[in-house]
Order: C-alpha cells, then sequence, then structure tokens
C-alpha cells in the first residue's frame, strides 16, 4: 500500500595521489560559508539569539552522500552557529549560495565541522522557548581533521556512508548488529511511500518531536537489545504521527513498523557494497621513509630498510584487485644489497570494511615476497596507530580523530603487514615492541570520488554489452619510421598531449630523502597501440563486458584478450560507478573503473588502471575523461600501468647496475616512459545486446 505523503609502483607518475606526513591529507583546507537563506515552512522565528541556527543554512563544500537507506526531509546539522550547515537531505540536487552543488541524499558540511548529525525534530532556535528545539539523533558521523577539503570553486570530493557508519562512528558496524535494526525498522515506519526505494519522512514528524520530545522521545533508546521492547517504546510515536496527519490531511496516516527488514536490509546491503567499492592507496615508509618510526614501538632496523606501496580497486563485492611494489636495502656486510619486487593483490574488503589481504611477487627474482594485510578502514582511512615522533607522542588516530568516541581495536582495526618482504622476514625489518598487533605498520586511505549514483533502468540496458579497449602509447624515436607512427592520424593532439608521460620518478632508495628518486622529462609527439606486453606480437586490444549483478554494473575480462563468453576463465576487473544524464533527461554517460590485475598470467595488460565516462550519446560509446568539461571536448581517458615499467626497470638494473635512467635518448629508457600511462580508446561491439538501447550506427 502506497502511503500518503506530506610505482605506488617503482615508477611514479605526477598525476597520482599519495599518503602524505603524519595523517593522510587528501586536499587543501580553507573554505568560506555561506547562507542558503531558505527556511522550513513549520518554523515560527519572531527573533534569533547571536550566533543561533535560525533558518535553514547551507555552508562549505564538504559533501556527505547517505548512500543508504536513501531519506528524503531527513534533517542533519554541522558546524555551530551562523557558519554552520543546518537542512534535510533532498531527492534531488540543490545549489549553495556559493555555488556548489550538493546531490540527492548529500549533506553539506563547512571545513570547520567536527561531526554531523542526523536527526528527526525542530533543530532550530525558537527565541519564544530560548532553544533549538529537541531532537533525536539518528546517527553521527565524526570527521577527521584531515578530511576531504578542497580550494573554493574545485569540484568536491565525496564522503559515502551507511546507516551502519553512523551508529559507531568512525567504524561500520554489521547490518546484523541490535542498533541497525532498531533504526531499520524506526525509519521504515516513518516511511510516506512504502512503494518506493526512497524513505519520504513527513513533516509533521518534526514537529511532533519537537512539540512533544519528553512523552514520545524521552530517554527511549535506539539501541535496545530486544526488537519488541524497541517496537513498545517508538509505538506511541507512530500513534501520534498518525493521528497528527488524520488531523492535517483528514486522512489517518498509514505509519507502522514492518513485519521484517527484508527488502530494507537488501538495499542496505547494496548501499554497503557500493560505499566500499573504490581506489585505496596504502604504504608503508612511503612518505618520510624511516624518519616517521624511528624511536618508536615499530623502530626500523637499519640492516634491512624497507617500503611497501599498492593501490588496490575494491569492487561491489569486496573482492579486491591491485598492484603494488616492495623495495628494501639490506646490509650485506660490506655493501648494501637493494632489492625490489612488484606484487599482486588477492583478498577481499569485508562488509565491516576489514581488509583480509595477501600481496605476492610477480618479478622473475628468487627471493619470495608474500605479505599480508589486515587492518580495518576507519571511515576514509585505516590507521596504523604508532605514537610517532612527528605527532609529538600521538598516534595517527588520535590526531586524525581526536573527538572521535569509538575506541579502536589494536589487533583488529591498526594495519598491518607482515610475512616474506623480497626475501626477509617482517619480523627481521624492525625492533618490534608491539605484542598485541605485530607486523609493519600500514596506513591506507579511500581515494576521493564522486556521489554514487547508479540509474537500474541504464544498467539492464548495459547488461551484456560488449566493448574492445585499444590502449594507445607514446611512439619512441625508432618507432617515427615504422607502421602506425608514421601516419597523421597517430598524432598527438595539443589537448590530449598533458595526458602521455611527461614526469615521472624512478626510485633507487628507500629511507625517503631527495635522493632516493630520480626525476626525468620527456614527452611523445606520435601514438600507437601498445599490445600486451608492449610485444609486436601481441593482441591489440583486449574486450570487456558489463555485466548486472545484484543491482551494480560488473566489468569482467576473459582469458588473454578473448571475450568473456566465450572464454574459458572470466575475471572480474572493475564496475559502473554512476550514471549521468543531460539537461533534458537524456542518458548522457556511465561512469566505469577497472584495474587489470585479477590474475597474473590469465588477462592481457596485467596492471593497467582504467577510468574514465562511457558516452552514451555516440553510437560507437567511446570512453572520455571524467571531467564534465573534458567528457564534452571529448578528450580521451588515460591509462595507468603499475606493472610492466616495473618490470622494465628491473629488467634495465639486471643488464646494468649502473644504467643510466636518466639518457632519454636511450630506447631502453624511451619504452620505459611509453609504458607508463597513454590513453584508450573504447569501441561498442554493435553484435552484443544492448545495441538498440542508444544511438546506433547508421
Amino acid at each position: 500500500m502506497t502511503k500518503k505523503t506530506g610505482a605506488t609502483t617503482a615508477i611514479r607518475t605526477s598525476s597520482r595521489r599519495w599518503l602524505a606526513g603524519m595523517a593522510v591529507v587528501l586536499g587543501a583546507a580553507g573554505l568560506a560559508s555561506c547562507n542558503g537563506g531558505e527556511d522550513f515552512s513549520d518554523v515560527n522565528l519572531p527573533g534569533c539569539a547571536f550566533g543561533a541556527q535560525c533558518t535553514e543554512n547551507l555552508a562549505g563544500n564538504r559533501l556527505v552522500e547517505l548512500v543508504g537507506p536513501r531519506v528524503d526531509n531527513l534533517r542533519y546539522r554541522c558546524g555551530t552557529g551562523n557558519s554552520g550547515s543546518i537542512s534535510h537531505l533532498r531527492d534531488e540536487e540543490v545549489v549553495t549560495a556559493a555555488g556548489i552543488r550538493v546531490p540527492a541524499f548529500t549533506a553539506v558540511c563547512p571545513a570547520s565541522a567536527r561531526k554531523l548529525e542526523f536527526f528527526v525534530g525542530n533543530g532550530f532556535f525558537d527565541s519564544s522557548t530560548n532553544s533549538p528545539g529537541q531532537v533525536k539523533v539518528i546517527g553521527t558521523m565524526f570527521f577527521p581533521t584531515t578530511s576531504l577539503q578542497v580550494p573554493q570553486g574545485a569540484t568536491p570530493p565525496v564522503l559515502s556512508v551507511t546507516l551502519n557508519d553512523l551508529v559507531e562512528s568512525a567504524r561500520r558496524v554489521a547490518i546484523d548488529e541490535d542498533s541497525v535494526r532498531n533504526r531499520g525498522l524506526l525509519l521504515s515506519a516513518l516511511d510516506s511511500d512504502t512503494d518506493d526505494d526512497v524513505i519520504y519522512i513527513p513533516d509533521e514528524l518534526h514537529t511532533l518531536v519537537g512539540n512533544r520530545f519528553d512523552d514520545l522521545i524521552g530517554n527511549r533508546s535506539l539501541n535496545t537489545s530486544d526488537a519488541i521492547d524497541f517496537r513498545n517504546d517508538f509505538q506511541p510515536l507512530l500513534d501520534a504521527l498518525n493521528e497528527e496527519l488524520a488531523l492535517v490531511e483528514g486522512d489517518e496516516g498509514f505509519h507502522e513498523f514492518p513485519d521484517d527488514l527484508i527488502d530494507f536490509n537488501e538495499r542496505l546491503q547494496a548501499a554497503m557494497n557500493l560505499s566500499r567499492a573504490g581506489y585505496y592507496s596504502m604504504g608503508y615508509n612511503e612518505n618520510e621513509g624511516i624518519l616517521e618510526f624511528q624511536g618508536t614501538t615499530k623502530d626500523p632496523k637499519l640492516s634491512s630498510l624497507g617500503r611497501f606501496g599498492a593501490s588496490v580497486l575494491v569492487l561491489p563485492s569486496g573482492n579486491v584487485v591491485g598492484m603494488g611494489s616492495a623495495l628494501i636495502s639490506v646490509d650485506q656486510s660490506e655493501e648494501r644489497e637493494t632489492r625490489r619486487d612488484a606484487v599482486i593483490a588477492n583478498g577481499t574488503l569485508g562488509d565491516e570494511l576489514n581488509f583480509d589481504v595477501i600481496f605476492s611477487g610477480l618479478l622473475p627474482i628468487i627471493e619470495v615476497t608474500s605479505l599480508e594485510l589486515s587492518g580495518r578502514m576507519l571511515g576514509e582511512i585505516m590507521y596504523n596507530g604508532i605514537a610517532g615522533v612527528s605527532g609529538a607522542g600521538n598516534s595517527d588516530v588520535n590526531i586524525d580523530q581526536p573527538d572521535m568516541p569509538y575506541q579502536p581495536d589494536v589487533v583488529a582495526d591498526f594495519g598491518r603487514l607482515t610475512g616474506d618482504f623480497v626475501g626477509v622476514d617482517t619480523e627481521a625489518m624492525i625492533n618490534d615492541a608491539d605484542d598485541q598487533a605485530p607486523g609493519l605498520p600500514v596506513r591506507a586511505a579511500r581515494q576521493p570520488r564522486s556521489v554514487v549514483q547508479l540509474d537500474q533502468e541504464i544498467l539492464d540496458l548495459l547488461d551484456g554489452s560488449r566493448y574492445l579497449i585499444t590502449l594507445k602509447r607514446g611512439c619512441r624515436d625508432d618507432e617515427l619510421d615504422a607502421a602506425g607512427c608514421d601516419e597523421e592520424d597517430n598524432q598527438i593532439s595539443e589537448e590530449e598531449a598533458e595526458f602521455y608521460p611527461r614526469r615521472f620518478e624512478v626510485i633507487e632508495a628507500v629511507d625517503g630523502t631527495s635522493e632516493s628518486t630520480v626525476e626525468l622529462r620527456f614527452s611523445f609527439d606520435f601514438e600507437t597501440a601498445r599490445r600486451n606486453g608492449d610485444e609486436g606480437s601481441g593482441a591489440e586490444s583486449v574486450c570487456i563486458e558489463i555485466r548486472e549483478d545484484n543491482g551494480n554494473g560488473i566489468i569482467y575480462v576473459g582469458q588473454d584478450y578473448q571475450c568473456p563468453h566465450v572464454s574459458s576463465e572470466e575475471y572480474a576487473v572493475g564496475y559502473v560507478t554512476r550514471t549521468t544524464f543531460t539537461e533534458d533527461d537524456v542518458p548522457e554517460s556511465v561512469g566505469i573503473v577497472m584495474y587489470l590485475a585479477a590474475d597474473a598470467t590469465g588477462h592481457d595488460q596485467l596492471g593497467t588502471q582504467i577510468e574514465g565516462r562511457i558516452s552514451l550519446l555516440e553510437c560507437s560509446r567511446p570512453l572520455y575523461r571524467l571531467s564534465q568539461d573534458n567528457f564534452e571536448s571529448g578528450i580521451r581517458a588515460s591509462w595507468v600501468d603499475n606493472y610492466l615499467p616495473v618490470l622494465i626497470q628491473y629488467e634495465l638494473l639486471e643488464d646494468s647496475e649502473s644504467h643510466d635512467f636518466g639518457d632519454m635518448t636511450d630506447p631502453k629508457n624511451q619504452r620505459l616512459i611509453s609504458n607508463v600511462q597513454g590513453l584508450v580508446d573504447l569501441k561498442f561491439d554493435p553484435t552484443s545486446p544492448g545495441t538498440d538501447a542508444f544511438p546506433a550506427c547508421e
């Protein structure tokens, strides 16, 4: 019934994002706040106390999307006084007075806010009572001090959270926790339209909670262990809401507790899957080198200094694909030996955002690399919990989350890396005084991303559609007269030249000093297809397929270069991130992200990352860059390889330990650079499903 509504590889390009400093800083601070100037219709404000939040105010450009459940008219507040935000979630986009576009079901907060509260009730200052009115907080999110912030005018990144993240912030609790069940029951009962995936909260509820807080809410808890007791506690609120709707609309409301939460939990699980998906960067000794942990409980041993970095893609299923690198300098009596390895990830990020991943070595070396990663994401960051020199005795989590009431579990939450590190046991790399959580301390961060918006009808239309991907790399000087590099059509345009390698660093040491890397510069004028492994006989293109799977669009590749539907093996390597429409509500694009690192030998172009937007406005469905300007200008998406350049560097050093990477006239160095980064040609296979769903080629 429908209710009535009221190098982290050894080679690092300048375009990468890296963990920086004692805490993970993902942007620049210093944001101005503004007043949206919109009032709630049921708020009567004859006067306003100085510094009080009297009217609805949309301030700042820190965005927090409530992915699940999606709730319309759930109120929120963050920040203080006139510089803070107080508003409600909407089922459509809204633009602040400062021009910040706030997507549907997304809260906006100022940079100075320490926490975000979602609530029901009034929440505005009323001069007649000299108080902001009573509210019932449904969930709270505590912001890290290094939270995602951007300069004014830039596109804000988005923090994606679910109901599970708001119960015991910053930890995500299990879906079967009593506290999650109770909030699910209450929100479902408050819904004004049970036939929709969105929960619509009536305005009358907020008025009731504000005016009759003591008898309808009082000290009733959202964390009651017994479900029957919880229903009994909050039944008076539903009765009063139905009576109020009968008076206002002449028709008694339909608000009642659901018999079960099967549908709610399915939607919540889907939201949990979507919100954990994305890129994660992680590292040990990645920035400050050994200085960060000297004199701590993880004091490094100078006889075996190591450095680890990885970038992994978590799929909605929780499966992890990705690559990384391990570099270690070992004292061999009279001299030191530097060893390196490329690693491939295999494992999962669980429902409660806990990592269980194995990194295995790939290079043809004698030394074994097999490293196990454990730890939990607390919000956007996995902390290492080590009280270091940089933090004046405080750990990264204490510095970054000073207001968080949740006390991290040393064993389960802090990032640790254990096992064989290019032939050296991690126990031999540090003077480990931590008997609770031994291992190398690792910090990780989810990379900034856009809002999670998926149109199910478009996903259904894309189900089974296939595409050919051709990676384009720069032509070396010794190839300019060869076929594929000597045609005008292969000339790199001025607009796209910046997306080919121009500057990169070759990492040569692990101490984090300025002498640890060699900076090189080079540019390309022509491009050619990069065959698998950069071999002349390799396949020129790779076939991918998009499949609808439990409400998500998952991207598969087949064995070698084959299409998944004809291959004996298939590998999930990416997913659809969002769907967009034109102003005329015409399907415009689908965002995709891919990491071809699901198997060390199974598929082509191992270690390649690709991210972009498939244009649904063109029959061939090319892949363009993410920003709207680049998309409209037809700038092709980029690929970045995290494996082949490491292998080439290893082979060059095997041939000569003193190889000069700075000689840019050397074709070997040009080959290395040409395999760092390039552009992507994507073409739709018109013989696959979905041909008639969007514009077809004549």
